[in-house]
């Protein structure tokens, strides 16, 4: 969470001040903070979440849906307008189009219609937090049981470290 609020400041500071890539820095500033905040904790949470449930392959799988398949679906510098109707499907349930039309809407319109791109990046926080806790430390882990290796006893401990290094 902290690297999260870091990262939404970092990026937030790079943008606007450093290469003025906003409008209007000084009333957009503590706005756009929290919402570059939200959308890297989303993004994170989610891979968090894809990497618990299914190993390092949930990395990759972060990396396809996010970059592959949401990157597209924001529409870039055209809109959505122009996108064919895959995308345009796609989109409004993915990370990347919710925060850009955030960020947009924001900085163009008054922050006006953000409420679906909040509600849904806000989904993606909490289910995305649910569900690392259930699998970190919940039921879910039921087949892993058996595979873990007890605590080390001190005696085995003491075993161990005294046996030098090859």
């Amino acid at each position: 969470m902290g690297y999260t609020i870091v990262a939404g400041l970092v990026f937030n500071v790079i943008t606007g001040p450093i290469l003025n890539a906003y409008p209007d820095v000084g009333t957009n500033f503590w706005p756009l903070w929290g919402e570059f905040t939200l959308i890297c904790l989303a993004i994170a949470l989610f891979a968090a979440t894809l990497q618990s449930l299914i190993g390092p392959m949930g990395t990759l799988l972060t990396v396809v849906i996010v970059i592959f398949f949401g990157n597209p679906s924001t529409g870039g510098v055209n809109g959505t307008a122009y996108l064919p109707a895959f995308w345009e499907d796609v989109g409004p349930i993915l990370p990347p189009w919710n925060g850009a039309t955030l960020i947009r809407n924001t900085l163009y319109f008054d922050g006006n219609s953000i409420t679906q791109q909040l509600v849904v990046l806000s989904i993606y926080v909490v289910v995305g937090a649910a569900l690392v806790i259930i699998s970190t430390f919940g039921p879910v882990l039921w087949w892993r049981r058996t595979k873990r290796r007890p605590p080390i006893n001190p005696d085995e401990q003491t075993g161990i470290a005294a046996i030098p290094p090859a």
